[in-house]
């Protein structure tokens, strides 16, 4: 399958494609229930940018859930700010440019869970070139000691 946007006047956030997904509901009704967009955000030659969009259904209505754009992945927000950009809601601050390969955003409380079984333990490694386990944070869940 290829879609292709044919015009003499390409122009930025030109929509190029969308592919539906439709079923009926409890009425008999025939809904749409997520889809995939695809857009040239940039057509300007030798800087092209593109973006797909994933939509699914929530509550009745279609929200976007997943943000591919320019080599960044967005869950929950259609502008991710680093490389992979988590958001649950907004914290009205930017990601630091030394710090935005993995972005987890919230409005309010905010964290990234690690879990493991009782007898295991989890760990977040930091490395350099020359030690891939330089400094680490561990918690044992075995005699529960950080």
């Amino acid at each position: 399958m290829q879609m292709v946007r044919d015009t003499n006047t390409p122009a930025d956030d030109d929509a190029i494609g969308q592919i539906e997904f439709r079923s009926k509901n409890s009425d008999d009704v025939e809904k749409l229930y997520a889809y995939i967009s695809a857009k040239s955000t940039d057509v300007s030659s030798t800087t092209e940018d593109g973006e797909i969009q994933l939509y699914t259904m929530q509550g009745g209505g279609l929200v976007p859930v997943m943000t591919l754009q320019s080599g960044k992945v967005g869950v929950g927000t259609q502008d991710p700010e680093g490389n992979f950009h988590v958001y649950s809601g907004e914290a009205g601050i930017a990601p630091s440019a030394l710090a935005d390969e993995l972005v987890i955003e919230g409005a309010g409380s905010t964290g990234i869970s690690i879990l493991t079984p009782n007898n295991q333990v989890g760990r977040l490694y930091f490395g350099d070139s020359d030690n891939s386990a330089r400094a680490y944070i561990l918690y044992d869940h075995s005699i529960d000691m950080m």
